[in-house]
């Protein structure tokens, strides 16, 4: 009986086998990698706008009571507009005490007031009507517009645009190349996705008033890919 190899000599074996066979499989398919970019654009089709009503009172009951006050008047003008509650939102509320410092610098300051927030989040669906949306609020009893974000619904949608213009676009750059040495692009033997960069919803300052155009402008989504394909040698007349 033969004896048998020991597991290092048959591990250094099968290395050796490997590295002998890679040179040849790598001549026996050659390939061609590139990478390539595509884009989409999107028109935002909602709004969302951060408002806050603050109030300040001498007892916490008091500024919650003015607080409430507030809001009962912004939800009901909100909900006299045709505003559904899934496009309102309470995103934040705070009680909190103010302080007072005393005359010795020894002695710890001491409650002087009371500071309510609350902080509502409304979405619009209706772009032309925010100039309008803004000044209702405000009308309301709303103290700040903190802000607007546009954005767009179905970004999922602009994505997968995106990626079938990178790989188009990565085809066509393979295709020339490969015209330029001669060869023939064959099919596809890799695909790395190299990122996708998303539109976050874009802030903007509240300065706009009813009257005052709002234009939100297109959003674009890019995706990023490399592909490697098989090239082969042209068929000969």
């Amino acid at each position: 009986m033969k004896p048998i190899p020991s597991l290092p000599t048959l591990v250094i074996a099968v290395a050796t086998v490997l590295l002998m066979l890679s040179p040849a499989a790598a001549e026996d398919h050659p390939s061609i990698t590139v990478t390539a970019s595509g884009t989409a654009e999107g028109r935002p089709d909602r709004a969302e706008i951060d408002t806050v009503v603050i109030t300040t009172g001498q007892t916490a009951q008091a500024t919650v009571d003015a607080n409430s006050e507030i809001m009962t008047k912004v939800l009901a003008r909100l909900r006299s507009s045709g505003f559904d509650d899934k496009n309102i939102a309470t995103t934040r509320y705070d009680v909190s005490p103010r302080f007072r410092q005393m005359d010795g610098k020894s002695e710890a300051p001491v409650i002087s007031g009371y500071r309510v927030t609350t902080q509502l989040r409304v979405t619009v669906t209706d772009l032309d009507a925010i100039g309008l949306v803004l000044d209702q609020l405000t009308e309301a009893g709303i103290n700040q517009i903190s802000g607007l974000r546009f954005a767009v619904s179905e970004r999922e949608g602009l994505v997968d645009t995106a990626v079938r213009s990178a790989m188009a676009a990565a085809r066509h750059k393979a295709e020339v190349a490969a015209a330029a040495a001669g060869v023939e692009v064959g099919r596809v033997l890799k695909i790395e996705e190299r990122g996708t960069s998303v539109p976050q919803p874009r802030m903007m300052a509240f300065t706009e008033r009813a009257g005052v155009p709002i234009i939100p402008g297109d959003q674009t989504v890019r995706a990023s890919v490399a592909v490697t394909y098989a090239i082969t040698s042209p068929p000969k007349d």
